[in-house]
């Protein structure tokens, strides 16, 4: 482990590659589970891959015109692409939010140092499924893409990337809705048919960002991991709390 690695709060490069042999026995389902049926894309992603047909879903610019669904489309009078298995489990986008507030934690760790670790483990999943990874970092430093390849060529480059911005060395700023930005850039990246994970403490969610993930979901199988902490879901025990402001330590009573 990197001497300058504090668990909790940053993570080393050597400690996520050292999550491989914790997933040797976890798989997609453990990720992905569906309330209504048993079946789940970690299933999917282990099953063969040929070109059996899976769904339909609204055509997007630059679809296969030979995937049309035009049976739907007689239905419903608007275009519809079919979706066969080999074309859902091709790519997966992974969305992670690095903005200031996940640079909190008052338990176990920072949301950060969570959110790191668990792209970790979904790298890993993509690894051993084959699929191809695009990777997309919204921080302090702006918003990061490690571009789409197979999820062993990323490996590398990512967790490097990841280590780095894990430790937080840099200012904080006042700037627009991160969250937003990163979903904004996460429509324009993800595949149709593809998987979409968003890391994120979703404290920046408005009507824009429901907007937003709402289209991604209507292309991508999508899935949601909000990382919160203890603090934000319950209230603080009554009580006083010592704190401390620049030199100055006071008491804070809340009942």
């Amino acid at each position: 482990m990197d001497a300058t690695s504090t668990r909790g709060i940053t993570i080393s490069v050597e400690e996520l590659m050292a999550v491989r042999e914790e997933v040797r026995n976890l798989s997609w389902q453990h990720l992905l589970m569906r309330e209504k049926n048993r079946s789940t894309q970690g299933q999917r992603l282990s099953e063969s891959r040929g070109m059996e047909y899976r769904e339909s879903r609204a055509y997007v610019v630059g679809d296969d015109y030979r995937s049309i669904d035009w049976r739907a489309m007689a239905r419903s009078g608007e275009a519809y692409t079919k979706i066969f298995s080999d074309q859902q489990e091709q790519s997966a986008t992974l969305a992670i939010d690095l903005s200031p507030s996940m640079f909190f934690g008052t338990r176990y760790s920072f949301k950060s140092w969570t959110a790191v670790r668990l792209a970790a483990i979904i790298t890993w999943l993509c690894e051993r499924s084959q699929l191809s990874l695009n990777c997309l970092i919204c921080s302090q430093q702006g918003l990061l893409r490690v571009p789409l390849a197979p999820a062993r060529r990323n490996l590398p480059q990512l967790f490097v990337t990841l280590s780095q911005l894990s430790n937080n060395s840099f200012p904080f700023s006042d700037q627009q809705n991160t969250l937003n930005s990163l979903l904004v850039r996460s429509g324009d990246a993800v595949k149709p048919g593809g998987l979409y994970l968003l890391l994120s403490d979703c404290l920046g969610v408005d009507e824009d960002s429901k907007r937003l993930l709402g289209s991604i979901n209507r292309h991508c199988k999508t899935a949601v991991y909000r990382i919160s902490d203890q603090s934000e879901i319950l209230s603080w025990p009554a009580g006083s709390y010592p704190l401390k402001l620049k030199d100055e330590n006071f008491l804070y009573h809340h009942s």
